[in-house]
């Protein structure tokens, strides 16, 4: 697993930046998701969690959404293809 830093927690934002979702960062006492709403895809996250746990949840809900594979940067690519193994 990689790291929990705010450089990673970047790249993973960057990854679902090129995606068809929204990252919405909210204060509150819920768990982070995703949802559709209006035909929006939105990627909810608890402002009050740790980088390590913005990281976790980012991972999980990719890991649900599916990671995408077409029209990427080589680097998310390269993202892609490191989250694919830590799944396996």
């Amino acid at each position: 697993m990689s790291k929990a830093s705010p450089k990673y927690l970047a790249k993973l934002e960057n990854l679902i930046a090129e995606t068809e979702y929204t990252i919405r960062y909210a204060k509150g006492n819920f768990r982070s998701g995703f949802c559709v709403i209006k035909n929006q895809k939105l990627i909810l996250v608890n402002a009050f969690i740790d980088i390590e746990g913005k990281v976790l949840a980012l991972k999980q809900i990719l890991k649900e959404i599916g990671l995408p594979s077409e029209g990427l940067t080589p680097e998310n690519e390269k993202l892609v293809a490191e989250l694919v193994r830590e799944q396996a």
